[in-house]
């Protein structure tokens, strides 16, 4: 050996080394995704993903961004069959990971805390603040995570109204839709859902319009744009608009 290179031998035993680590990663990948996939074992399943988020809060298991975000999705959207206790630290567990520092965890927990429906509902006021999370793809999966969940959030309907806004049109896409899923309690969004039809955009329009029908009597002053819808093209966004009305003028009657 010259120079202190390694001789051309012991190369492929290198190799051979590095290749049975990536495969022993890949095998315990499989063996935790099989444990949190089995449905025929309900109890073990709620333990291995309670264990799972405890672990990746401390950043105790040593794998990738993606592996790791992948096992989060895969575990925790899952609609869990344990105790009250690990449905709400698996809840509190993925509201935490909403501020790790990894933007692929951050936005994998926002993604199955929309998935849990109502039973991630306690996680609301962390995903509301993801909303407004510096990287895309959190703030698309936190805004769309919320109209997942659904329910009377008033907090909700403010911060997916002002998501309407946001720059990038995936955020913009998931806030329209989540808007026209949860309730809202008043017209203080309403100016917001003008605007966003005014935008002339399909998806916001067709989101604007739902959002208006839920909220009802108080969304008169949308009135006059949504009977403008009556003579849209879209045949669906003519029906949304019809129903709007017909929300808000039955409640005024």
């Amino acid at each position: 050996m010259e120079n202190g290179q390694e001789p051309s031998e012991a190369r492929p035993f290198v190799w051979v080394v590095a290749l049975g680590g990536m495969l022993t990663l890949f095998s315990l990948f499989a063996v935790v995704l099989h444990l949190v996939c089995d449905q025929s074992n309900p109890q073990l399943q709620s333990r291995t993903i309670v264990e799972l988020i405890q672990a990746l809060k401390g950043n105790k298991i040593p794998l990738s961004p993606i592996i790791a975000a992948r096992l989060v999705n895969e575990s925790a959207s899952l609609r869990l069959n344990g105790h009250n206790s690990e449905r709400q630290f698996v809840v509190q567990g993925l509201s935490e990971l909403l501020q790790d520092t990894r933007p692929l965890i951050r936005s994998s927990a926002a993604d199955s805390l929309g998935n849990l429906g109502p039973d991630g509902s306690e996680a609301i006021p962390a995903i509301i603040l993801a909303v407004r999370d510096q990287d895309v793809r959190v703030r698309q999966a936190a805004a769309g995570a919320l109209g997942k969940i659904g329910g009377a959030a008033p907090d909700a309907a403010a911060v997916l109204s002002s998501a309407l806004k946001d720059a990038d049109f995936s955020v913009r896409y998931a806030a329209a839709i989540s808007l026209s899923k949860i309730k809202v309690h008043d017209g203080s969004a309403v100016p917001v859902l003008i605007e966003a039809i005014r935008r002339e955009d399909e998806v916001l329009v067709l989101g604007a319009a739902l959002a208006l029908q839920r909220v009802g009597p108080d969304a008169s002053e949308a009135i006059p744009i949504l009977e403008n819808l009556l003579a849209h093209k879209k045949g669906h966004i003519r029906e949304a608009a019809a129903s709007a009305l017909q929300s808000i003028q039955l409640g005024n009657e």
